[in-house]
Parts: structure tokens; C-alpha cells; sequence
């Protein structure tokens, strides 16, 4: 068997550049990868982590140095501290408040003051001679012991005066300690010197040791963890190497696939373009050709065949005005609608509108007025889109007006930034206050029973509002149910 597959193993492998070095090398690379990006995070993180324990601890430490300095009486401070004064009233009474500091903290194992003198530090008074912590046999340290050994911190806090923590533990044969020091002034401000606090850190201790060993474990999984990601990384590889001839054959089948597929989605999308553009010109045809055989036939004198003609032109320009109004909100969406802003004369381009609209809202019993006072300014805007805006406003009032009247009022407003106000008021059915919102949404019918009965889309409204933005306006409505609605469009006047 080992012998067929030695023998095999030149074909299957062949379109490996390195058939036997290539999986084991890069299942190496990963593996070590792997470890080497873990092991840093959770280095990161083991770090961060102790050092927030430390950052505790130090910040209960120098508090508490803060408070033991507070105790001191800094003025007759440096008069007890001499050998000869030790144990007398005057040094008792001194160190009275530090011993009390003492006795009443938890971990703390001495509670000093040092002076520098001559550059070196020196010991003033220790809580040690009137109170040590249980287990502590070492001998206190007298008034003017020089300080032994060397702490940064420490001659840190007696040269600038300011509080000092140690950063790193200190590690001795009977315990482990953190010192910090606070300094303390007398009444006139001067320096006098600080006070030491010497804390026992064993539940740190058992804190960092817990925490080190949970990065131990950790490691040991990330190291199983890199092992099975080379293994993967092998099997892959291996697998990879095998493919690689089926692979070139099957992309060179996707390449004359794509091919093939961006010539169809090549013409599918002309074919879009084209139907897109010239959706318009049959219906275009039918409305003149079915005007053209109205007119025959009215002058003929065949009325029913008339009617039916007239039926087909009112379904066509219908399905003309839907299809426009898609496509206007199409390209309003996409933002490729251009406005020419021009000076428009209100008064005559509502005079044009309402005499062109008149005979339909007379057809429908409906009174259409015009009150539209002279000298108003012209206003900026696009007199094609303005036409469009004002003749869905008055269409939509005369087709959901009833009886009663359309009035559309002209005005100039009278309080602040010169604009023309156009409104257009209706004797309808008017709109419930909790269906307002949905107005000048796209596609929103408010009434879609009465809506399919006049006809419409629900896009006019929302046109109408987006070009009148694009001129810088507003279109606002107020209704009553029962009373009527009232269009208002805003426009700024054209500047001079």
C-alpha cells in the first residue's frame, strides 16, 4: 500500500510548486502565528491586569498616607525627634495620634516620619515603640537612625514634598510590603518631612498569584489551540495542493461563463434603456390617433362610437400621467432633476392655469375662483415645474371637491423674508387630523376608495413637495373633515 501511494502521489500533487514542504511550512507559519498574536494579547492583558490590582492598592496606600500626615503636629515635631527625648510626655504626645493611626488600620506593618538632613534621610518618630502588629519582632527604629538603603520614592516625596507610592513590590524574607509617603508642613509652609507607611500586601499577593496562574492556563490553551490551527492549516494545504489542477480548469469554464453573462446583462440593460425612454411614444400615438378618430366621428354624427373613442383618450392619458409622474419621482429619487430658476409672474401663470382647468371643475359642478391681486412680485423658480406643482394642486381640490368652490388665493407675505404665498382652498371632504402624516408620502393614498375613483397614484403630492424644496420653498397643508383643505406654497421672491 505505502508503495501505490508513493507512486500516485507525483500525479495528485504535481500542481504544487512544493508538494511535501509547502503544508508543513505554512502549517508552521500559523501555528507560530497564532501563538505568537495570542500569547502578545494575553501578555497585554495579564499586564493591564496586575497593574490595575497594583493601582488599587497604591491608591488605598497614599490615602492613607495623607491621612496619617494630617495627624502629625508638625510644629513640635523636630523637638521630640532626638535620641534624648525618646519615651519623654512631650514625645508620647506626638506620637499618640500615629500609634491610634496604627492600631486602628488593617495590613499595615509601620507607621513613621522621616527628615532629610544633610541631603540623607533620617528616621523622626515610629509607632513601633508603643505598638507593633502581631508577629513583628524586629526593634523600632530611634529618632535620627539614618534610613537604610536607597528608595527613589522616598527621597522623591522629602525633595519635592509631594506623595509617593512604590511602583513595584518589595520582597523580603518574612513578608512583602508596598511603602508610600506623604509629606507634612508646619504652620509657616515649610517642609518638615514625611511619613512612611509600610503595608503588608498578602491579599495582593494571592490577587497576582491567582491572576498569573489563570495566564499560565491560558497560554497552555492557546498552545493547543496553535497546534490544531497548524493541523488545520496542514489538511488544507494539502488539499489545496491536490485541487489546484481541477481549479485552473474550472476558472478558465468561469471566465468564458462571465463572459457570456456580461454580454446578456450588456443587453439587457440597453434593452432597459430603450424601453425606459421610449415608453411614452405609443401611448403618445394612441391619444393622437384616438383624437384624430373622435373628431371623425363627432363630425360624423356617431355619438356612441364618439363616447367609447372618448373613454380610450381618458384611460390613456390617465396611464400617460402615471407613467410621468413614475418617472418624474424616479429622477428626483436619483437627484438628475435640473430646475432653471427664472422670474415667474404669478398672476398670469395662475390666471393661465386656472382658465385652463375651469371647464373641468364647471363639468363637475364645482365653482373655480381666482383671487390674485395686482403689483405682487415675481418669484424665483422653474416655470415648467411651478406649472406642474400648481396644476396638481387645483386638479386634486377640483376632483375632491363635490360642490361648494376651489379658491386660489394669490398674497405677498407682510412679516419677514419677501416671498409669495399661493393657496389653494377647497370646499371637500376634507382630511382626519391622524391621516395628515401619510399626505406627501409616495405612493400614500389618505382615502384610497376615493383616490381610485379619481384616479391617481399618490405620487403628486410628494412631487410636488420635493420640487418645491428644490425651489427653496415650503408646501404646507391645513384640513377639516367636513370643512375642507387648504394648500399653501411659499416661494421666495426673485432678487432685484
Amino acid at each position: 500500500m505505502s508503495a501505490a501511494l508513493v507512486s500516485a502521489a507525483p500525479a495528485t500533487t504535481e500542481p504544487s510548486a512544493h508538494p511535501h514542504n509547502a503544508p508543513h511550512r505554512d502549517a508552521l507559519v500559523a501555528a507560530a502565528i497564532t501563538l505568537a498574536v495570542s500569547a502578545l494579547g494575553l501578555g497585554v492583558t495579564y499586564y493591564f491586569s496586575r497593574e490595575a490590582q497594583l493601582d488599587a492598592v497604591r491608591s488605598e496606600l497614599a490615602q492613607l498616607a495623607r491621612v496619617a500626615a494630617a495627624l502629625v503636629d508638625a510644629d513640635r515635631h523636630d523637638a521630640v525627634a532626638r535620641p534624648e527625648l525618646e519615651g519623654s510626655p512631650e514625645h508620647l504626645r506626638v506620637l499618640a495620634p500615629l500609634v491610634r493611626f496604627h492600631q486602628a488600620t488593617h495590613d499595615v506593618i509601620y507607621v513613621y516620619t522621616l527628615m532629610l538632613r544633610d541631603g540623607k534621610p533620617y528616621f523622626g518618630i515610629d509607632s513601633a515603640y508603643r505598638y507593633k502588629v502581631p508577629g513583628d519582632t524586629e526593634p523600632h527604629d530611634p529618632p535620627m537612625t539614618p534610613y537604610p538603603g536607597t528608595d527613589p520614592d522616598l527621597m522623591r516625596a522629602l525633595t519635592e514634598g509631594t506623595v509617593q507610592v512604590n511602583r513595584e513590590i518589595v520582597h523580603e524574607t518574612v513578608r512583602s510590603y508596598l511603602s508610600a509617603y506623604a509629606p507634612f508642613r508646619d504652620t509657616s509652609g515649610r517642609l518638615v518631612g514625611v511619613v512612611g507607611i509600610d503595608m503588608w500586601v498578602r491579599d495582593l499577593n494571592d490577587r497576582l498569584a491567582r491572576l498569573r496562574n489563570i495566564a499560565l492556563t491560558a497560554l497552555a490553551g492557546l498552545m493547543f489551540l496553535s497546534t490544531l490551527t497548524g493541523l488545520g492549516v496542514f489538511r488544507l494545504r494539502t488539499a489545496a495542493a491536490v485541487a489546484e489542477a481541477r481549479d485552473r480548469q474550472a476558472v478558465a469554464d468561469l471566465a468564458a461563463a462571465r463572459d457570456a453573462a456580461e454580454q446578456s446583462s450588456r443587453a439587457k440593460s440597453t434593452f432597459l434603456a430603450m424601453m425606459s425612454h421610449e415608453l411614452r411614444t405609443p401611448l403618445n400615438a394612441i391619444i393622437g390617433y384616438g383624437e384624430l378618430m373622435q373628431e371623425d366621428l363627432v363630425a360624423r354624427g356617431d355619438a356612441d362610437m364618439a363616447s367609447d373613442v372618448g373613454r380610450m383618450l381618458t384611460a390613456s392619458r390617465h396611464l400617460t400621467a402615471i407613467i410621468g409622474d413614475i418617472l418624474d419621482y424616479s429622477k428626483l429619487e436619483a437627484g438628475r432633476v435640473a430646475l432653471i430658476s427664472t422670474a415667474v409672474a404669478p398672476s398670469a401663470l395662475l390666471v393661465e392655469l386656472v382658465e385652463l382647468m375651469k371647464p373641468g371643475a364647471t363639468a363637475r359642478g364645482v365653482a373655480l375662483v381666482l383671487d390674485a391681486p395686482a403689483g405682487i412680485a415675481p418669484f424665483a423658480g422653474d416655470a415648467l415645474r411651478l406649472r406642474q406643482v400648481f396644476l396638481n394642486l387645483i386638479g386634486n381640490a377640483v376632483k375632491f371637491t363635490e360642490r361648494g368652490a376651489v379658491t386660489v388665493r394669490l398674497r405677498q407675505a407682510t412679516r419677514g423674508p419677501r416671498r409669495v404665498i399661493v393657496a389653494v382652498h377647497d370646499t371637500g371632504t376634507g382630511i382626519p387630523p391622524e391621516n395628515l402624516h401619510r399626505l406627501f408620502q409616495p405612493f400614500s393614498q389618505v382615502d384610497s376608495s376615493a383616490t381610485r375613483a379619481a384616479g391617481g397614484t399618490g405620487l403628486g403630492l410628494a412631487i410636488s413637495r420635493r420640487l418645491v424644496e428644490m425651489m427653496r420653498g415650503t408646501l404646507r397643508v391645513k384640513s377639516r373633515v367636513g370643512r375642507g383643505s387648504s394648500f399653501r406654497v411659499s416661494l421666495p421672491v426673485q432678487a432685484a
